[in-house]
């Protein structure tokens, strides 16, 4: 029993923690082809102050999407929400999210979604 008991200790100091975010949607990126979306929003560039929210964009996950966004041009006044992505220098945010189909997105939205540089 003692050897079971420091065997578990000492995989407790060994083992190395991981450091996990809460997100707040597992958000997809309608393509061209997709009718049905939750949310139109338009995302602003870095200079731009009249932003609805801040999202910070934890990467690509593999969860089920529980938001579906369709992302506009510059400028579309049909956007429901205009939506600033947050850099590594924002501190406050509204909503944390990650990307379930990040593999499906040109480059130039991972560029836009601040995923890739």
């Amino acid at each position: 029993m003692k050897y079971l008991l420091c065997l578990l200790i000492t995989s407790l100091f060994i083992i190395k923690t991981s450091k996990a975010e809460k997100i707040d949607f597992a958000t997809k990126i309608a393509g061209p082809l997709d009718i049905v979306y939750d949310l139109k929003i338009e995302i602003l560039g870095p200079y731009d102050v009249f932003e609805d929210e801040t999202w910070k964009i934890l990467g690509a996950c593999s969860n089920k999407p529980n938001l579906t966004v369709e992302i506009l041009d510059d400028y579309d006044s049909f956007a429901d929400k205009k939506i600033k992505i947050a850099d590594k220098y924002d501190v406050v945010v509204d909503k944390k999210i990650c990307i379930t189909n990040s593999t499906d997105l040109d480059k130039e939205t991972l560029r836009l979604l601040k995923l890739i540089d």
